[in-house]
């Protein structure tokens, strides 16, 4: 399937609209001239009729694009041209472009018609559940991506290439996992809740533990230092050392802790 056949796919959504527009545009039109339609398929009117005849044949083409997609990935495996990968990539685009659109088609018929309320909330709906869908298979992709980095490592074991390959690996998929859940709170603060609240609170979260972590390796070297000094006792330069060290170490943990009391009180 190319770019053409998915822009036919496109039309084909556009058109399932225009006769529900129409019975929303000229719905007083049409009762006036030709009077209520019985009740039955779809319900009594012509848009509402032509609404369920064209969706009943969603699930069909649903059915003929997974098809598509299994028998492409079936060519791809048998195949020996070196060529087939590009059109295979291609075909599973289009196509899940086009179910994409052909399954979000009666949603945004809805949000398009005249006579309906609550259109923006649709297409605000809707698209949070198609970056949602994405935001799962960038999270499938991840993980797989890391097993199979891991396993070629362990494979190459002794190799240079196999270790680094998985250092990029995590590198870039820890880059994008921390892309995704930036973007989760931005859109949570900005469209959602509106308010800064949640980002404000990992991120005071995040700096506690970052300097509670530091307070604790102070804690820790500021013992060993004052530990060296009772050993070195009558070593001047040994002793002098670990003075510094107590010194330097104190002042350390004094901005720490200055720092935490600052966090606090510029959240709260």
């Amino acid at each position: 399937m190319t770019i053409r056949s998915a822009a036919r796919w496109l039309i084909t959504a556009f058109l399932l609209t225009a006769p529900m527009a129409a019975q929303g545009y000229f719905e007083d039109t049409i009762q006036h001239v030709g009077g209520a339609l019985s009740a039955g398929l779809g319900g009594g009117e012509f848009g509402s009729i032509y609404q369920t005849m064209m969706e009943s044949f969603i699930g069909l083409v649903s059915l003929v694009g997974i098809v598509m997609i299994v028998r492409a990935g079936l060519v791809l495996t048998v195949s020996q041209d070196e060529g087939q990968f590009e059109k295979t990539k291609k075909t599973i685009m289009a196509v899940s472009a086009a179910l994409i659109l052909i399954n979000l088609a009666p949603r945004v018929a809805e949000a398009y018609l005249a006579y309906k309320g609550g259109g923006p909330d649709i297409i605000t709906t809707e698209l949070k559940g198609l970056l949602s869908f994405f935001e799962t298979l960038a999270a499938i992709a991840a993980v797989i991506f890391i097993i199979v980095s891991g396993i070629r490592a362990v494979i190459s074991y002794g190799g240079e290439d196999g270790l680094a390959h998985l250092k990029r690996t995590i590198f870039g998929v820890g880059a994008g996992v921390l892309l995704i859940a930036t973007k989760l709170l931005i859109v949570d603060a900005v469209v959602i809740e509106r308010t800064p609240g949640k980002i404000l609170s990992i991120i005071s979260t995040f700096v506690k533990v970052l300097l509670g972590f530091g307070a604790f390796v102070a804690t820790i070297v500021l013992i060993w230092a004052g530990l060296l000094m009772i050993v070195n006792l009558g070593k001047d330069e040994q002793y002098t050392r670990a003075k510094n060290l107590v010194v330097r170490v104190a002042i350390g943990l004094i901005v720490i802790l200055i720092s935490l009391a600052l966090v606090q009180f510029l959240i709260s």
